[in-house]
């Protein structure tokens, strides 16, 4: 039963295509990003803005380290602009049973 499904093929590539694309890719744009100290968690805002810390940080200090990475990737992005986070939430997320009071 070895071998079975195994398929021993040589296949010719043109690479002059790639070669033509890569030179299409636009070059990428340097930036800082702004690490984020404890000097930003000071006079944490009552509603959101963007670019400021979620919490203080004697909270954040006491969270998973799930969310302090994600604080910390929400506080480097904000500082170069970037202020949306797309998310695909799976279908059986929502199909939760329901709780009776």
């Amino acid at each position: 039963m070895s071998r079975i499904g195994w398929k021993h093929t040589i296949e010719v590539h043109d690479l002059s295509k790639l070669t033509k694309a890569a030179k299409l890719v636009p070059k990428v744009i340097p930036c800082t990003i702004k690490v984020p100290t404890k000097q930003d968690y000071k006079n944490i805002p009552k509603k959101f803005v963007v670019g400021r810390p979620l919490l203080k940080w004697e909270k954040l200090l006491k969270l998973p380290t799930n969310i302090k990475r994600l604080h910390d990737w929400y506080m480097r992005a904000s500082s170069i602009g970037i202020d949306t986070i797309s998310i695909c939430i799976p279908q059986k997320a929502f199909l939760s049973p329901t709780r009776s009071a």
